[in-house]
């Protein structure tokens, strides 16, 4: 009994829309949007990648040193930049990640070995160092400033150093893009003295 009511309302009230509608005088809608006809794919849409990434932070390179936790914060509203932070709760600049940065405003901590990059930074008895994108050089931080410690001249590339304290030195990945052309490429593993920037082949040439 109550659907065959409830149906009866819902005819009813449908009869009176459509009876005001056919009463109402005929109204014509218009947009003031042009149509326009356009290749499969070629729309532009409003929403851009850089809508979609510019607040957001990709987060890596975690590591634990003397006690601290370090990580990598990659930056799109920095223009893209690898920023090395260091876990600090208490500190005057801190991020909503509890986090300080480590590495000036003008680094960007990120090297291009084998072109996707990775292990940029070598942690070792409180020094800090780490591969200046721009240059691919070796840095040292150094309070707050930055010591490059290889040559200039984006010849070298380095990445994954472990820290050897007894001889200062930092064993890493190396490639030599003194020919530049892909398949002149030479990786090496070196070990880098870290007082002079003088290096010293260990292993070299595909296995």
């Amino acid at each position: 009994m109550r659907i065959t009511i409830v149906t009866s309302l819902l005819v009813s009230s449908f009869r009176a829309f459509a009876f005001r509608a056919m009463a109402s005088p005929s109204r014509t809608v218009t947009s003031s949007l042009a149509a326009i006809e356009r290749p499969f794919g070629a729309w532009e849409s409003p929403i851009t990648s850089k809508a979609i990434t510019s607040g957001s932070v990709r987060l890596g390179g975690v590591h634990v040193s003397d006690g601290i936790v370090y990580w990598l914060e990659g930056r799109p509203q920095e223009g893209g930049r690898n920023v090395l932070c260091r876990y600090d709760p208490e500190g005057k600049d801190k991020s909503e990640r509890n986090g300080v940065d480590v590495t000036p405003k003008d680094s960007n901590v990120r090297t291009r070995v084998h072109e996707y990059g990775g292990g940029a930074v070598t942690f070792g008895n409180g020094n800090i160092f780490y591969s200046e994108f721009a240059s691919q050089r070796l840095c040292q931080l150094v309070g707050g400033d930055v010591k490059p410690i290889t040559p200039d001249g984006n010849r070298f590339r380095f990445a994954d150093g472990v820290w050897d304290d007894s001889t200062k030195t930092i064993c890493c990945v190396r490639e030599d893009h003194e020919k530049p052309a892909p398949k002149d490429v030479v990786n090496e593993v070196v070990s880098v003295q870290t007082t002079d920037g003088s290096m010293k082949i260990m292993a070299t040439g595909n296995e």
